[in-house]
């Protein structure tokens, strides 16, 4: 289980082609919360960024907890989840109309429950 604060979710790159990027997969412990997903977009010359979080009760079948809107410009864009009812999860980072690209990074932050 992931027991501190912050946890990378899509490590900081350059996007410089259309693709999905799919994250690992991992665990909270159960009863996180203030659970904040942080996208940010530096040094961007083109293209769009979306971010899609999943939650999963099995790690097999994954439900969306929805999609940060598309980012066209540098900064970031921070999104609360508030309906989670499993504690896996995982990012896909998808990138459109790319030719140059973009630095990109996705973190989540969050309160562990200590049990």
């Amino acid at each position: 289980m992931v027991t501190g604060s912050k946890l990378v979710l899509i490590p900081q790159s350059t996007v410089d082609t259309d693709t999905a990027t799919t994250g690992d997969a991992f665990s909270l412990t159960p009863g996180s919360s203030n659970l904040i997903l942080v996208t940010e977009v530096s040094d961007r010359t083109d293209g769009t960024y979306a971010l899609e979080v999943e939650h999963s009760p099995d790690g097999v079948n994954w439900l969306s907890l929805g999609t940060v809107a598309g980012i066209l410009a540098n900064g970031i864009a921070i999104t609360r989840i508030t309906d989670s009812a499993f504690h896996l999860f995982r990012a896909i980072l998808t990138s459109t109309v790319t030719t140059d690209g973009a630095d990109v990074s996705c973190y989540i932050s969050f309160t562990p429950n200590r049990l």
